[in-house]
C-alpha cells in the first residue's frame, strides 16, 4: 500500500502534510492488557 508511489490512496478531500525530516509519534498510549489472551476458556 504504502510506498514510492501511493498515488492510488490519495482522495478528492486528502490532505498532504510534508512530514520529511520530522518524527511522527503516537499522542496517546493505551497500556491495557487481556488476560484472556494467554490461557484457554477452561483456564480461565
Amino acid at each position: 500500500m504504502w510506498g514510492k508511489n501511493a498515488s492510488h490512496t490519495k482522495g478528492e478531500q486528502t490532505v498532504i502534510i510534508d512530514l520529511e525530516k520530522k518524527i511522527v509519534t503516537p499522542g496517546f498510549a493505551d497500556p491495557h492488557i487481556h488476560l484472556d489472551q494467554f490461557v484457554t476458556p477452561l483456564e480461565f
